[in-house]
């Protein structure tokens, strides 16, 4: 990891332990069974083409994503978006607004 990363990485790490007891390598791991890719070399792609904020949304978009499927299973009920805002805002990560260039696929 390049040392830059690292604060954007301790905030991670502690939204995914205290919302699901997971660690780092448990999202790693999970991130390649699913998409084949390297979650550290996205990140990194991330950062170097946009920068710390849209790093920061990603990951919060990655931990958000596992939040509304976790909450979904507990309560067998499929989240609508008007549903999911409020919901972003219980989870405590924090919102970045998003220059457009900022918002493009990664």
């Amino acid at each position: 990891m390049k040392p830059f990363m690292k604060p954007l990485y301790q905030e991670f790490e502690g939204h995914l332990y205290r919302l699901f007891n997971a660690t780092i390598t448990e999202a790693r791991n999970t991130y390649f069974e699913a998409t084949g890719k390297d979650l550290d070399e996205q990140y990194e792609m991330l950062y170097e083409k946009y920068g710390p904020r849209r790093v920061r949304a990603e990951m919060n978009w990655h931990i958000f994503s596992v939040a509304v499927i976790k909450e979904e299973i507990k309560t067998d009920k499929t989240m609508t978006e008007d549903e999911m805002g409020p919901f972003f805002w219980t989870l405590g990560l924090q919102f970045d607004e998003l220059e457009p260039h900022e918002m493009e696929e990664g």
